[in-house]
């Protein structure tokens, strides 16, 4: 007995339809990555949002599961607002060590 073959671009070896788009979202991710170090080893918003969007993360959803507001959570991202809430949240939800994204002295800063 045969095996009949999917039809399809990817298919068969189970790749998304669309690798191209696949493809383009990692090489920007990555872009973004390499230069969204801070000089106190925390990331750059660019680099938060790279890793938000790897792992598809819908903002405004965590921020309503969680009691906030997405602007609050936005705020935080772009170091406009200092809330250790919101940004254990973030750390927690990527998988990330705290000090990792928002470097050592943001914890002890907002420690006092």
């Amino acid at each position: 007995m045969t095996q009949k073959i999917p039809s399809g671009k990817g298919v068969a070896i189970g790749l998304p339809a669309n690798v191209e788009a696949v493809i383009k979202t990692a090489a920007e991710v990555q872009k973004v990555m390499a230069n969204g170090i801070n000089s106190d080893g925390s990331l750059k918003p660019e680099a938060i949002r790279a890793l938000i969007k790897i792992k598809g993360i819908n903002l405004k959803v965590l921020a309503e599961t969680h009691g906030f507001f997405d602007t609050q959570i936005h705020r935080i991202i772009n170091r406009e607002y200092p809330d250790t809430r919101v940004r254990r949240l973030l750390a927690k939800t990527l998988e990330v060590p705290y000090e990792c994204i928002w470097g050592k002295v943001a914890e002890v800063a907002n420690a006092s």
